[in-house]
Protein backbone atom coordinates (compact mmCIF):
# COMPACT_ATOMS: atom_id res chain seq x y z
CA UNK A 1 0.00 0.00 0.00
CA UNK A 2 1.16 3.44 -0.82
CA UNK A 3 2.05 5.74 1.57
CA UNK A 4 1.98 9.46 1.87
CA UNK A 5 2.89 11.71 4.98
CA UNK A 6 1.66 15.18 6.14
CA UNK A 7 2.74 17.83 7.62
CA UNK A 8 1.43 16.60 11.21
CA UNK A 9 3.73 13.73 11.19
CA UNK A 10 1.16 11.40 10.71
CA UNK A 11 1.73 8.45 8.15
CA UNK A 12 -1.89 7.49 6.23
CA UNK A 13 -2.18 4.99 3.70
CA UNK A 14 -3.50 6.20 0.09
CA UNK A 15 -7.18 6.65 0.01
CA UNK A 16 -9.16 3.93 -1.06
CA UNK A 17 -12.08 4.71 -3.77
CA UNK A 18 -14.68 7.05 -2.62
CA UNK A 19 -18.55 7.00 -2.82
CA UNK A 20 -20.73 9.57 -3.40
CA UNK A 21 -21.74 10.01 0.89
CA UNK A 22 -17.97 10.35 1.28
CA UNK A 23 -17.77 13.40 -0.81
CA UNK A 24 -20.65 15.06 1.05
CA UNK A 25 -18.64 17.28 3.18
CA UNK A 26 -16.80 18.90 0.46
CA UNK A 27 -19.63 19.59 -1.84
CA UNK A 28 -21.66 21.09 1.60
CA UNK A 29 -19.05 23.00 2.09
CA UNK A 30 -18.93 24.49 -1.52
CA UNK A 31 -22.56 25.00 -1.70
CA UNK A 32 -22.26 26.88 1.32
CA UNK A 33 -19.50 29.17 0.05
CA UNK A 34 -21.62 30.05 -3.33
CA UNK A 35 -24.57 30.50 -1.37
CA UNK A 36 -23.07 33.11 0.91
CA UNK A 37 -21.67 34.71 -2.45
CA UNK A 38 -25.24 34.97 -3.60
CA UNK A 39 -26.50 35.90 -0.83
CA UNK A 40 -24.20 38.96 -0.37
CA UNK A 41 -24.34 40.25 -3.95
CA UNK A 42 -28.21 40.10 -4.00
CA UNK A 43 -27.59 42.47 -0.80
CA UNK A 44 -24.88 44.46 -1.80
CA UNK A 45 -25.99 48.59 -2.58
CA UNK A 46 -24.17 49.49 -5.21
CA UNK A 47 -21.19 49.16 -7.78
CA UNK A 48 -17.67 49.65 -6.74
CA UNK A 49 -15.83 52.03 -8.59
CA UNK A 50 -13.70 49.83 -10.21
CA UNK A 51 -16.60 48.12 -10.84
CA UNK A 52 -17.63 50.83 -13.29
CA UNK A 53 -14.33 51.14 -15.42
CA UNK A 54 -14.63 47.37 -16.22
CA UNK A 55 -18.17 47.25 -17.32
CA UNK A 56 -17.10 50.15 -19.57
CA UNK A 57 -14.40 47.87 -20.96
CA UNK A 58 -16.98 45.00 -21.34
CA UNK A 59 -19.59 47.41 -23.09
CA UNK A 60 -16.65 48.61 -25.48
CA UNK A 61 -15.82 45.37 -26.25
CA UNK A 62 -18.92 43.57 -27.10
CA UNK A 63 -19.63 46.27 -29.55
CA UNK A 64 -15.85 46.33 -31.38
CA UNK A 65 -14.79 49.74 -29.74
CA UNK A 66 -11.19 48.81 -29.32
CA UNK A 67 -9.92 51.94 -29.12
CA UNK A 68 -12.23 52.47 -26.31
CA UNK A 69 -10.73 50.32 -23.80
CA UNK A 70 -8.04 52.51 -22.37
CA UNK A 71 -9.53 55.87 -22.53
CA UNK A 72 -11.28 55.49 -19.66
CA UNK A 73 -9.25 55.34 -16.65
CA UNK A 74 -7.24 52.68 -17.36
CA UNK A 75 -4.40 52.07 -19.30
CA UNK A 76 -4.63 48.47 -19.61
CA UNK A 77 -7.08 45.31 -20.64
CA UNK A 78 -7.64 42.57 -18.04
CA UNK A 79 -8.79 39.13 -18.89
CA UNK A 80 -12.00 40.35 -16.64
CA UNK A 81 -14.19 42.57 -19.29
CA UNK A 82 -13.84 39.73 -21.65
CA UNK A 83 -15.48 37.43 -18.97
CA UNK A 84 -18.10 40.44 -18.46
CA UNK A 85 -18.93 40.67 -21.59
CA UNK A 86 -19.54 37.13 -21.85
CA UNK A 87 -22.31 36.60 -18.98
CA UNK A 88 -24.13 39.89 -20.18
CA UNK A 89 -24.88 37.98 -23.20
CA UNK A 90 -25.97 34.96 -20.81
CA UNK A 91 -28.03 37.53 -17.70
CA UNK A 92 -28.75 40.18 -20.09
CA UNK A 93 -28.06 42.62 -16.67
CA UNK A 94 -24.70 44.38 -17.00
CA UNK A 95 -23.97 44.69 -13.15
CA UNK A 96 -25.15 40.94 -13.09
CA UNK A 97 -22.69 40.04 -15.47
CA UNK A 98 -19.82 41.59 -13.55
CA UNK A 99 -21.20 39.64 -10.23
CA UNK A 100 -20.95 36.55 -11.72
CA UNK A 101 -17.93 37.13 -13.00
CA UNK A 102 -16.55 37.52 -9.93
CA UNK A 103 -18.68 34.71 -8.24
CA UNK A 104 -17.68 32.21 -10.42
CA UNK A 105 -13.70 32.72 -10.60
CA UNK A 106 -13.74 33.53 -6.79
CA UNK A 107 -15.84 30.31 -5.66
CA UNK A 108 -13.83 28.17 -8.23
CA UNK A 109 -11.02 29.01 -6.55
CA UNK A 110 -12.09 26.62 -3.98
CA UNK A 111 -11.81 23.25 -5.84
CA UNK A 112 -7.96 24.01 -7.14
CA UNK A 113 -7.16 24.96 -3.64
CA UNK A 114 -8.96 21.89 -1.89
CA UNK A 115 -6.87 20.11 -4.50
CA UNK A 116 -3.43 21.69 -3.42
CA UNK A 117 -4.42 21.28 0.49
CA UNK A 118 -5.21 17.59 0.05
CA UNK A 119 -2.35 16.51 -1.78
CA UNK A 120 -0.24 17.72 1.82
CA UNK A 121 -2.95 16.87 4.46
CA UNK A 122 -5.64 14.42 4.85
CA UNK A 123 -9.30 14.93 3.95
CA UNK A 124 -10.65 15.85 7.00
CA UNK A 125 -8.02 18.85 7.40
CA UNK A 126 -8.09 19.91 4.21
CA UNK A 127 -12.20 19.88 4.06
CA UNK A 128 -11.72 22.20 7.54
CA UNK A 129 -9.10 24.75 6.20
CA UNK A 130 -11.33 24.90 2.79
CA UNK A 131 -14.67 25.40 5.05
CA UNK A 132 -12.07 28.45 7.21
CA UNK A 133 -10.95 29.88 3.23
CA UNK A 134 -14.53 29.76 1.96
CA UNK A 135 -16.46 31.88 4.44
CA UNK A 136 -13.40 34.06 5.14
CA UNK A 137 -14.92 37.34 5.26
CA UNK A 138 -12.23 38.98 2.75
CA UNK A 139 -12.88 36.34 0.50
CA UNK A 140 -16.66 36.31 0.08
CA UNK A 141 -16.78 40.46 0.20
CA UNK A 142 -14.73 40.42 -2.48
CA UNK A 143 -15.95 37.39 -5.05
CA UNK A 144 -18.69 39.84 -5.04
CA UNK A 145 -17.19 42.91 -6.15
CA UNK A 146 -16.35 43.54 -9.26
CA UNK A 147 -12.63 43.08 -9.30
CA UNK A 148 -9.94 41.13 -11.19
CA UNK A 149 -8.69 39.61 -7.83
CA UNK A 150 -11.30 36.05 -7.80
CA UNK A 151 -10.20 35.46 -11.26
CA UNK A 152 -6.33 36.15 -10.32
CA UNK A 153 -7.29 33.96 -7.67
CA UNK A 154 -8.89 31.06 -9.37
CA UNK A 155 -5.55 31.06 -12.05
CA UNK A 156 -2.81 31.40 -9.73
CA UNK A 157 -4.30 28.32 -7.08
CA UNK A 158 -4.93 26.65 -9.89
CA UNK A 159 -1.11 26.90 -10.99
CA UNK A 160 0.05 26.35 -7.83
CA UNK A 161 -2.09 23.20 -7.21
CA UNK A 162 -0.08 22.08 -9.91
CA UNK A 163 3.75 23.04 -9.33
CA UNK A 164 2.67 20.82 -6.11
CA UNK A 165 1.67 17.75 -8.24
CA UNK A 166 4.21 18.40 -10.45
CA UNK A 167 6.81 18.06 -7.36
CA UNK A 168 5.13 15.15 -5.52
CA UNK A 169 5.08 13.21 -8.96
CA UNK A 170 7.34 14.75 -11.63
CA UNK A 171 5.61 14.77 -15.25
CA UNK A 172 7.22 17.36 -17.70
CA UNK A 173 3.71 18.07 -19.15
CA UNK A 174 2.68 20.23 -15.38
CA UNK A 175 5.54 22.76 -15.62
CA UNK A 176 4.68 24.49 -18.63
CA UNK A 177 0.76 23.92 -17.85
CA UNK A 178 1.37 25.29 -14.13
CA UNK A 179 3.32 28.54 -16.37
CA UNK A 180 0.45 28.98 -18.29
CA UNK A 181 -2.06 29.24 -15.52
CA UNK A 182 0.17 31.81 -13.66
CA UNK A 183 0.31 34.09 -16.60
CA UNK A 184 -3.30 34.11 -17.27
CA UNK A 185 -3.74 34.84 -13.06
CA UNK A 186 -1.16 38.01 -14.27
CA UNK A 187 -3.37 38.56 -17.26
CA UNK A 188 -5.73 39.31 -14.58
CA UNK A 189 -3.67 40.93 -11.74
CA UNK A 190 0.17 41.70 -12.61
CA UNK A 191 0.77 41.14 -8.98
CA UNK A 192 0.57 37.03 -10.37
CA UNK A 193 4.12 37.58 -12.21
CA UNK A 194 5.76 37.15 -8.54
CA UNK A 195 4.34 33.58 -8.36
CA UNK A 196 6.10 32.75 -12.06
CA UNK A 197 9.66 34.03 -9.97
CA UNK A 198 8.76 32.11 -6.85
CA UNK A 199 8.53 28.95 -9.46
CA UNK A 200 11.67 29.95 -11.12
CA UNK A 201 13.47 29.70 -8.07
CA UNK A 202 12.06 26.85 -6.48
CA UNK A 203 13.03 24.89 -9.52
CA UNK A 204 16.46 25.93 -9.73
CA UNK A 205 16.82 25.30 -6.20
CA UNK A 206 14.77 22.06 -5.26
CA UNK A 207 13.20 20.63 -8.66
CA UNK A 208 14.41 16.37 -9.70
CA UNK A 209 16.77 15.98 -12.56
CA UNK A 210 18.21 18.46 -14.40
CA UNK A 211 17.19 21.57 -12.89
CA UNK A 212 18.09 23.99 -16.13
CA UNK A 213 16.10 21.93 -18.21
CA UNK A 214 12.99 22.00 -15.60
CA UNK A 215 13.19 26.20 -15.49
CA UNK A 216 13.38 26.00 -19.44
CA UNK A 217 9.87 23.86 -19.95
CA UNK A 218 8.67 25.96 -17.12
CA UNK A 219 9.76 29.49 -18.70
CA UNK A 220 9.00 28.52 -22.41
CA UNK A 221 4.90 30.18 -22.12
CA UNK A 222 6.30 33.00 -20.75
CA UNK A 223 8.99 33.45 -23.88
CA UNK A 224 6.00 32.83 -25.63
CA UNK A 225 3.87 35.41 -24.77
CA UNK A 226 6.72 37.54 -24.49
CA UNK A 227 7.01 37.41 -28.08
CA UNK A 228 3.73 37.39 -29.16
CA UNK A 229 3.47 40.34 -26.74
CA UNK A 230 6.61 42.09 -28.83
CA UNK A 231 4.91 41.33 -32.22
CA UNK A 232 1.77 43.05 -31.71
CA UNK A 233 3.25 45.93 -30.16
CA UNK A 234 5.91 46.52 -33.13
CA UNK A 235 3.70 45.32 -36.47
CA UNK A 236 0.16 46.23 -34.46
CA UNK A 237 0.93 48.99 -32.98
CA UNK A 238 -0.50 48.04 -29.76
CA UNK A 239 1.08 49.38 -26.62
CA UNK A 240 3.08 46.67 -24.82
CA UNK A 241 1.57 48.91 -21.59
CA UNK A 242 -2.04 47.98 -22.60
CA UNK A 243 -1.47 44.16 -23.19
CA UNK A 244 1.77 43.11 -20.59
CA UNK A 245 2.28 46.22 -18.29
CA UNK A 246 5.63 46.27 -18.39
CA UNK A 247 6.16 49.46 -17.00
CA UNK A 248 4.26 48.52 -14.03
CA UNK A 249 6.23 45.47 -13.43
CA UNK A 250 9.55 47.08 -14.22
CA UNK A 251 8.47 49.87 -11.74
CA UNK A 252 8.64 47.28 -8.99
CA UNK A 253 12.33 47.31 -9.40
CA UNK A 254 13.02 51.29 -8.57
CA UNK A 255 10.26 52.99 -8.12
CA UNK A 256 9.91 51.88 -4.03
CA UNK A 257 13.10 53.25 -3.50
CA UNK A 258 12.15 56.31 -5.31
CA UNK A 259 9.19 57.05 -3.30
CA UNK A 260 10.98 56.31 0.16
CA UNK A 261 13.68 59.08 -0.48
CA UNK A 262 10.71 61.62 -1.61
CA UNK A 263 9.02 60.39 1.67
CA UNK A 264 11.74 61.53 3.61
CA UNK A 265 12.90 64.53 2.26
CA UNK A 266 9.15 65.42 2.48
CA UNK A 267 9.03 64.47 6.35
CA UNK A 268 12.44 66.28 6.81
CA UNK A 269 11.14 69.43 5.57
CA UNK A 270 7.60 69.10 7.33
CA UNK A 271 9.75 68.43 10.14
CA UNK A 272 11.92 71.52 9.93
CA UNK A 273 8.38 73.69 10.07
CA UNK A 274 7.18 72.39 12.93
CA UNK A 275 7.07 74.56 15.68
CA UNK A 276 6.17 72.14 18.12
CA UNK A 277 8.78 70.32 20.16
CA UNK A 278 7.00 66.93 20.37
CA UNK A 279 5.59 66.83 17.44
CA UNK A 280 8.94 67.94 15.19
CA UNK A 281 10.39 64.81 17.33
CA UNK A 282 8.11 62.67 16.08
CA UNK A 283 8.13 63.48 12.51
CA UNK A 284 12.12 62.98 13.07
CA UNK A 285 12.13 59.60 14.60
CA UNK A 286 9.09 58.21 11.66
CA UNK A 287 11.50 59.85 8.58
CA UNK A 288 13.85 56.89 10.10
CA UNK A 289 11.18 54.52 10.54
CA UNK A 290 9.63 54.51 7.33
CA UNK A 291 10.43 50.68 6.96
CA UNK A 292 8.86 49.97 9.79
CA UNK A 293 5.90 52.01 9.16
CA UNK A 294 5.09 50.52 5.80
CA UNK A 295 5.83 46.72 7.78
CA UNK A 296 3.36 47.31 10.37
CA UNK A 297 0.85 48.61 7.66
CA UNK A 298 0.85 45.04 6.10
CA UNK A 299 0.65 43.33 8.99
CA UNK A 300 -2.16 45.03 9.86
CA UNK A 301 -3.63 45.01 6.90
CA UNK A 302 -2.85 40.84 6.79
CA UNK A 303 -4.64 39.98 9.97
CA UNK A 304 -7.57 42.26 9.10
CA UNK A 305 -7.34 40.50 5.88
CA UNK A 306 -7.06 36.71 7.53
CA UNK A 307 -9.87 37.45 9.76
CA UNK A 308 -8.83 37.93 13.34
CA UNK A 309 -9.96 34.27 14.85
CA UNK A 310 -8.40 32.95 11.47
CA UNK A 311 -5.07 34.61 12.16
CA UNK A 312 -4.59 33.26 15.11
CA UNK A 313 -4.82 29.53 13.49
CA UNK A 314 -2.06 30.94 10.41
CA UNK A 315 0.14 32.15 13.63
CA UNK A 316 0.23 28.82 15.25
CA UNK A 317 0.57 26.95 11.62
CA UNK A 318 3.56 29.33 10.85
CA UNK A 319 5.10 28.28 14.74
CA UNK A 320 4.66 24.80 14.39
CA UNK A 321 6.08 24.52 10.53
CA UNK A 322 9.27 25.76 12.08
CA UNK A 323 9.28 23.23 14.66
CA UNK A 324 8.62 20.26 12.69
CA UNK A 325 10.47 18.32 10.57
CA UNK A 326 8.24 18.38 7.18
CA UNK A 327 8.72 15.89 4.75
CA UNK A 328 8.59 16.26 1.29
CA UNK A 329 9.76 19.46 -0.98
CA UNK A 330 6.14 19.90 -2.12
CA UNK A 331 4.90 22.06 1.17
CA UNK A 332 7.57 24.72 -0.11
CA UNK A 333 6.35 26.22 -2.68
CA UNK A 334 3.40 27.16 -1.67
CA UNK A 335 5.51 28.62 1.40
CA UNK A 336 7.49 30.40 -1.23
CA UNK A 337 4.71 31.72 -2.85
CA UNK A 338 2.80 33.12 0.11
CA UNK A 339 6.49 34.77 1.57
CA UNK A 340 6.79 36.41 -1.80
CA UNK A 341 3.36 37.76 -1.55
CA UNK A 342 4.61 39.29 1.32
CA UNK A 343 7.44 40.96 -0.21
CA UNK A 344 5.82 41.98 -2.82
CA UNK A 345 2.73 43.75 -0.80
CA UNK A 346 5.49 45.27 0.96
CA UNK A 347 7.23 46.36 -1.70
CA UNK A 348 4.32 47.81 -2.93
CA UNK A 349 3.44 49.30 0.17
CA UNK A 350 6.53 51.76 -0.02
CA UNK A 351 5.56 52.73 -3.31
CA UNK A 352 1.77 53.93 -3.30
CA UNK A 353 0.93 53.41 0.89
CA UNK A 354 -2.39 51.41 0.03
CA UNK A 355 -2.84 48.11 0.60
CA UNK A 356 -6.43 47.31 0.00
CA UNK A 357 -7.46 43.90 1.90
CA UNK A 358 -8.20 42.08 -1.80
CA UNK A 359 -4.83 42.13 -2.42
CA UNK A 360 -3.99 39.85 0.86
CA UNK A 361 -5.51 36.70 -1.56
CA UNK A 362 -1.92 36.39 -2.87
CA UNK A 363 -0.70 35.53 0.52
CA UNK A 364 -3.87 33.95 2.32
CA UNK A 365 -4.13 30.87 -0.60
CA UNK A 366 -0.94 29.45 -0.89
CA UNK A 367 -0.26 30.64 3.31
CA UNK A 368 -3.32 28.21 3.60
CA UNK A 369 -1.09 25.30 4.48
CA UNK A 370 -0.20 26.99 7.78
CA UNK A 371 -3.40 27.41 8.20
CA UNK A 372 -3.99 23.69 8.02
CA UNK A 373 -0.77 22.69 10.43
CA UNK A 374 -2.82 25.05 13.12
CA UNK A 375 -5.76 23.38 12.02
CA UNK A 376 -4.52 20.20 12.56
CA UNK A 377 -2.42 21.58 16.07
CA UNK A 378 -5.97 22.50 17.45
CA UNK A 379 -7.57 19.90 16.71
CA UNK A 380 -5.64 17.14 18.30
CA UNK A 381 -5.97 19.37 21.20
CA UNK A 382 -9.16 19.47 21.20
CA UNK A 383 -9.70 15.81 20.61
CA UNK A 384 -7.29 15.07 23.77
CA UNK A 385 -9.58 17.10 26.11
CA UNK A 386 -12.06 14.70 28.21
CA UNK A 387 -14.98 15.81 27.22
CA UNK A 388 -14.43 15.14 23.55
CA UNK A 389 -13.30 11.43 24.76
CA UNK A 390 -15.82 10.46 26.76
CA UNK A 391 -16.97 7.08 26.07
CA UNK A 392 -15.59 7.61 22.43
CA UNK A 393 -12.44 6.07 21.18
CA UNK A 394 -9.87 8.45 19.51
CA UNK A 395 -11.26 8.16 15.75
CA UNK A 396 -14.67 9.55 17.57
CA UNK A 397 -13.81 11.90 19.56
CA UNK A 398 -11.16 13.49 16.53
CA UNK A 399 -14.81 13.72 14.65
CA UNK A 400 -16.46 15.20 17.49
CA UNK A 401 -13.95 17.84 17.26
CA UNK A 402 -13.81 18.79 13.67
CA UNK A 403 -17.88 19.15 13.42
CA UNK A 404 -17.44 21.64 16.63
CA UNK A 405 -14.50 23.59 15.29
CA UNK A 406 -16.54 23.42 11.74
CA UNK A 407 -19.21 24.92 13.63
CA UNK A 408 -17.65 27.72 15.58
CA UNK A 409 -15.87 28.57 12.27
CA UNK A 410 -19.38 28.98 10.70
CA UNK A 411 -20.86 31.37 13.05
CA UNK A 412 -17.82 33.68 14.32
CA UNK A 413 -17.96 34.28 10.32
CA UNK A 414 -21.78 34.84 9.70
CA UNK A 415 -22.17 38.08 11.11
CA UNK A 416 -19.70 39.36 8.57
CA UNK A 417 -20.63 38.03 5.31
CA UNK A 418 -24.55 38.32 6.24
CA UNK A 419 -24.70 42.64 6.30
CA UNK A 420 -25.65 44.91 3.25
CA UNK A 421 -22.70 46.65 2.24
CA UNK A 422 -22.64 50.29 1.69
CA UNK A 423 -26.17 50.42 2.72
CA UNK A 424 -26.00 54.11 3.02
CA UNK A 425 -24.81 54.43 -0.77
CA UNK A 426 -28.26 53.70 -2.15
CA UNK A 427 -28.89 56.99 -2.24
CA UNK A 428 -26.20 57.32 -4.87
CA UNK A 429 -27.91 54.46 -7.28
CA UNK A 430 -31.33 56.71 -6.63
CA UNK A 431 -30.20 59.49 -7.94
CA UNK A 432 -28.62 57.70 -10.99
CA UNK A 433 -31.67 55.95 -11.62
CA UNK A 434 -33.63 59.08 -11.57
CA UNK A 435 -31.63 60.68 -13.97
CA UNK A 436 -31.63 57.77 -16.65
CA UNK A 437 -35.43 57.57 -16.44
CA UNK A 438 -35.24 61.80 -17.19
CA UNK A 439 -32.93 61.38 -20.18
CA UNK A 440 -32.86 60.06 -23.70
CA UNK A 441 -31.80 56.54 -24.31
CA UNK A 442 -30.10 57.77 -27.36
CA UNK A 443 -27.20 60.24 -26.22
CA UNK A 444 -25.07 59.76 -23.35
CA UNK A 445 -25.96 61.47 -20.34
CA UNK A 446 -23.15 63.89 -18.62
CA UNK A 447 -23.76 64.77 -15.22
CA UNK A 448 -21.53 67.50 -13.10
CA UNK A 449 -20.79 66.50 -9.77
CA UNK A 450 -17.60 66.22 -7.55
CA UNK A 451 -15.04 64.09 -8.32
CA UNK A 452 -15.84 61.00 -5.89
CA UNK A 453 -18.86 60.45 -6.96
CA UNK A 454 -18.63 60.77 -9.90
CA UNK A 455 -17.69 57.24 -11.18
CA UNK A 456 -21.42 56.17 -9.56
CA UNK A 457 -23.63 58.93 -10.13
CA UNK A 458 -22.52 58.54 -13.99
CA UNK A 459 -22.55 55.00 -14.30
CA UNK A 460 -25.87 54.25 -13.17
CA UNK A 461 -27.21 57.65 -15.19
CA UNK A 462 -25.85 55.78 -17.80
CA UNK A 463 -25.58 51.72 -17.51
CA UNK A 464 -29.13 50.78 -19.51
CA UNK A 465 -27.46 52.68 -22.50
CA UNK A 466 -26.86 50.69 -25.18
CA UNK A 467 -23.19 52.12 -25.51
CA UNK A 468 -20.28 52.82 -23.57
CA UNK A 469 -20.48 55.62 -21.20
CA UNK A 470 -17.08 56.89 -19.64
CA UNK A 471 -18.03 57.14 -15.61
CA UNK A 472 -15.22 59.00 -14.60
CA UNK A 473 -15.07 61.92 -16.83
CA UNK A 474 -12.90 65.20 -15.75
CA UNK A 475 -15.08 67.69 -17.72
CA UNK A 476 -17.98 66.90 -15.57
CA UNK A 477 -16.14 67.79 -12.52
CA UNK A 478 -16.63 70.54 -10.66
CA UNK A 479 -12.39 71.55 -10.51
CA UNK A 480 -13.41 71.92 -14.55
CA UNK A 481 -16.26 74.83 -14.32
CA UNK A 482 -15.73 78.35 -13.17
CA UNK A 483 -16.86 79.64 -9.77
CA UNK A 484 -19.11 82.56 -11.09
CA UNK A 485 -22.53 81.81 -12.06
CA UNK A 486 -22.82 83.58 -15.13
CA UNK A 487 -19.78 81.25 -16.41
CA UNK A 488 -20.47 78.24 -14.58
CA UNK A 489 -24.09 78.56 -16.26
CA UNK A 490 -22.41 79.38 -19.86
CA UNK A 491 -19.74 76.84 -19.95
CA UNK A 492 -22.22 73.92 -18.73
CA UNK A 493 -24.79 74.63 -21.54
CA UNK A 494 -21.77 75.19 -23.80
CA UNK A 495 -20.68 72.04 -23.00
CA UNK A 496 -23.67 70.01 -23.37
CA UNK A 497 -24.16 69.28 -19.67
CA UNK A 498 -27.63 67.75 -18.82
CA UNK A 499 -28.05 67.92 -14.93
CA UNK A 500 -25.64 69.15 -12.24
CA UNK A 501 -25.44 67.27 -8.58
CA UNK A 502 -24.90 70.41 -5.73
CA UNK A 503 -22.95 68.51 -2.99
CA UNK A 504 -22.98 70.83 0.32
CA UNK A 505 -19.62 69.24 1.89
CA UNK A 506 -17.63 69.14 -1.79
CA UNK A 507 -19.11 72.29 -3.39
CA UNK A 508 -15.48 74.48 -3.52
CA UNK A 509 -15.85 77.30 -0.55
CA UNK A 510 -14.88 79.80 -3.12
CA UNK A 511 -17.74 79.03 -5.84
CA UNK A 512 -20.53 80.96 -6.29
CA UNK A 513 -23.69 80.93 -3.17
CA UNK A 514 -26.70 78.59 -4.23
CA UNK A 515 -29.03 81.18 -2.62
CA UNK A 516 -27.67 83.34 -5.82
CA UNK A 517 -29.59 81.29 -8.48
CA UNK A 518 -32.29 83.04 -9.30
CA UNK A 519 -35.95 81.37 -9.86
CA UNK A 520 -35.61 82.16 -13.73
CA UNK A 521 -31.93 80.32 -14.20
CA UNK A 522 -31.09 77.52 -16.70
CA UNK A 523 -30.84 75.00 -13.32
CA UNK A 524 -34.40 73.10 -12.96
CA UNK A 525 -34.59 72.02 -9.30
CA UNK A 526 -35.25 67.99 -9.17
CA UNK A 527 -34.89 66.32 -5.95
CA UNK A 528 -33.02 67.09 -2.61
CA UNK A 529 -30.57 63.84 -1.20
CA UNK A 530 -27.92 63.75 1.91
CA UNK A 531 -25.35 61.22 2.18
CA UNK A 532 -23.11 61.66 5.51
CA UNK A 533 -20.09 61.90 3.15
CA UNK A 534 -21.61 65.01 0.88
CA UNK A 535 -24.23 66.63 3.18
CA UNK A 536 -27.23 67.78 1.58
CA UNK A 537 -27.52 67.41 -1.77
CA UNK A 538 -29.73 68.98 -4.99
CA UNK A 539 -30.37 67.25 -8.68
CA UNK A 540 -30.67 70.12 -11.30
CA UNK A 541 -31.58 69.63 -14.80
CA UNK A 542 -29.59 72.29 -16.94
CA UNK A 543 -32.03 73.40 -19.58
Amino acid sequence: MIESTHPSGISRQASNPRTVSDSMPLIAVLLLALALRFWLAAHTTIVNPDGTLYIHQAKSILIGQWKGLTSCGLSFVSALPFTIAAFYRLVGDWIWAGRLASILFGWAALIPLYALLRMLFDRAISRTTLLMIAVTPMMVSNSVEIVREPMMWFFATSGMAGMVRYLRAPKAVWLPLCCMLFLLAAWARVDAVVLILAGSVWLLWKARGSRFQSLLLFLLPALAASVLVLFLAFWQGISVQTLFRGSDILGKAYLPLVKYRELRTALKALHETIPDASLSFFLQEARQQVWLVALGALVNRTIEALFYPFALLYAIGVIRFRKMALPGIAIGFPVLAAISGCLLLYIHALQTWMIYYRFLGLVLLPGSVFAAIGMDTVLQWLQAKPWFQAGHNAARARQRAIIAFCAVIVLISLPKNLKTPDADKAVFVSIGTAISRLAPMDRPVRVITSAGIQPLISFYANVDRPFPVCPMNEETFYAAYPGQLDAFTRQALDSGMQFWLWEQKNWPKDYFDMEAIPSDAHFHLIGAYHHPDTGEMRLYEIR
